[in-house]
């Protein structure tokens, strides 16, 4: 999963913050289930929270929806979105500072809207929307801290750099 580019890790916020790319339109549902995602984020943050500045400022997920399917959306269920949410809200000891989700699909609200009775007040205060219009997303990440696709200065993210990293440090 990891491979297809579905999750790869970028710099940190100003405040510290690691930021983690999601382009949930990588997950293929016929090859993988919503458990595999849980494990990619897992095995990715296992190793992120080894640093001090990870443990201190926490990370952030940013989530690029452009090419997401409403097929790959009604994949999930509400018992995967449960389990999903329950991950990052309640089970993995690393300070989750927030979601910022660009180019949503209308049916990415619908789904949000069936998984806020499984988040806690917290989590939906930390869930960010921003569409196409960048002005205050930017004000949250750098510029030089994101890809071009996101209105950002770098390249693409590339995912077998992420796994090389983590087969170093395994």
């Amino acid at each position: 999963l990891l491979r297809t580019g579905f999750l790869t890790v970028g710099n940190r916020t100003t405040e510290g913050a690691q930021i983690i790319f999601m382009d949930r339109s990588k997950m293929d549902f016929s090859q993988f289930t919503s458990d595999d995602s849980i494990r990619a984020l897992a095995c990715s943050l296992e190793f992120l929270i080894e640093s001090q500045e990870t443990q201190i400022h926490g990370f952030i997920i940013v989530a690029d929806d452009a090419n997401l399917t409403f097929r790959q959306v009604l994949a999930l269920g509400p018992k995967d979105a449960k389990k999903i949410s329950g991950f990052v809200q309640d089970c993995f000891p690393a300070r989750f500072k927030g979601m910022h989700i660009l180019h949503q699909p209308w049916y990415i609200t619908l789904f949000v809207t069936l998984m806020k009775p499984f988040m806690k007040q917290k989590m939906k205060e930390r869930l960010h929307f921003y569409g196409y219009d960048y002005t205050e997303f930017h004000k949250v990440v750098d510029l030089e801290n994101l890809p071009e696709s996101m209105g950002g200065k770098l390249p693409p993210a590339d995912p077998l750099a992420w796994i090389e990293y983590l087969r170093e440090k395994g």
